[in-house]
């Protein structure tokens, strides 16, 4: 059995004030997370149930944030507005596994302060022209559970475990966007990540593999993403999305354990609609993905994806029912390959990704109501690595 219990305590307040042709943003939030993770192993002995001493754990986990943000803005003229910011995070952290076994890495306490400075500037060049430059800082960390460093046994020769020393990562990066038309868009994006963590396969004893959580020395992608609305008549539209990017990775964890990895990418994506009367409409969507890097250490095959779907509007268009088949090719499968720590590591992967849904919806009250707003709590972040996936809040 493995209870977990995430308690998140935030406080977050935010304040504008007005400046003639500029604004100011002035804000905080505390955030205090306390995670308890029990892991329980039982062996059945002769027909009763005895604790594993050895594979039964409890992992604890505190973390304070405390953090502090300015951003200003200003038209500097009719054509050019310009945007800055700066945001003060100070993170406290101590981590601590008790379990029978004893590990080297039972406890670690964390403190640091960090500095995430962010600006913008757009111009409208012309009435059909618009440029965009930003360049931002900001901070990833892991989730909860990869901070965990208890061994779970998945079979006799495999070990899974996270890592308490897995630090977070920091990414510099700088965009550079142009939109024609107020419809396509061209970005030029550049990024550079230090202590870049990810999944990898180790052997740390003879005949033991762990699948583990690492933190890579560097990471640096260079993209140009295109995206353009299409109406190819009346009643048909689509749109169009092409990325290609060149990825590289590096780390060195010893002699045979090292990490220099870098591939060119692309990515295509295709949606369009049809209008099969006044209240019906068809869709086929889909994407391709070429060879890439995954997680800074598999080389990927190619991979891709084709849905359709069809809907209908329904009593006076209160009502819709939609039909949509996925993966109709099936084709969204992963496959991957990885050579690290003189292990030869294969990965296939199949999603149940064929689906046919049928979806009905019915709207009751007056159309005049508005929805209401959804309001955020201000523990996004928290709440996304409490269920796995790291999160950050270096920036607003």
């Amino acid at each position: 059995s493995t209870p977990t219990d995430v308690d998140i305590y935030t406080l977050k307040g935010d304040y504008t004030q007005p400046l003639g042709k500029a604004k100011l943003d002035l804000g905080f939030k505390v955030s205090y997370v306390i995670t308890d993770n029990t892991f329980t192993f039982w062996d059945v002995v002769n027909n009763v149930d005895v604790k594993n001493l050895d594979r039964s754990n409890q992992f604890t986990f505190k973390e304070n944030i405390n953090a502090a943000y300015v951003n200003y803005g200003k038209r500097l003229t009719p054509k050019v507005n310009l945007q800055a910011g700066l945001r003060l995070e100070q993170t406290n952290s101590k981590g601590q596994l008790t379990s029978a076994k004893p590990q080297n890495d039972d406890e670690v306490t964390r403190n640091y302060i960090d500095v995430f400075p962010s600006a913008s500037v757009s111009m409208n060049l012309n009435p059909k022209n618009m440029l965009n430059v930003s360049a931002t800082r900001r901070i990833d960390r892991p989730s909860y559970q990869q901070l965990n460093p208890f061994e779970n046994k998945l079979d006799e020769l495999t070990y899974q475990k996270g890592n308490a020393f897995l630090k977070p990562q920091y990414t510099n990066k700088l965009d550079l966007a142009h939109t024609y038309k107020f419809k396509y868009t061209t970005t030029f994006s550049f990024s550079r990540t230090r202590d870049f963590f990810t999944q990898i396969m180790d052997t740390t004893e003879t005949n033991r593999t762990f699948i583990t959580q690492k933190n890579l020395a560097k990471q640096e992608v260079m993209s140009l993403n295109i995206g353009a609305p299409l109406q190819i008549k009346k009643g048909w539209n689509a749109y169009l999305n092409a990325n290609v990017n060149r990825s590289f990775y590096k780390a060195d964890f010893g002699e045979g354990r090292i990490i220099d990895l870098a591939a060119i990418g692309y990515t295509f994506y295709g949606q369009s609609t049809y209008a099969l009367s006044k209240n019906a409409t068809a869709e086929i969507s889909g994407f391709y993905n070429g060879p890439f890097i995954w997680g800074g250490t598999f080389k990927s095959k190619p991979m891709g994806g084709l849905d359709l779907g069809v809907s209908q509007k329904l009593f006076n268009d209160r009502g819709s029912l939609k039909v949509t088949l996925s993966d109709i090719l099936g084709t969204l499968r992963f496959k991957g390959s990885s050579t690290f720590g003189g292990i030869n590591t294969t990965v296939g992967s199949n999603w149940e990704a064929r689906q046919l849904r049928f979806t009905f919806s019915y709207r009751f009250g007056s159309n005049e109501v508005k929805s209401s707003r959804q309001r955020k709590t201000g523990s996004e972040d928290e709440s996304r690595r409490s269920s796995g996936g790291g999160g950050g809040i270096g920036n607003k």
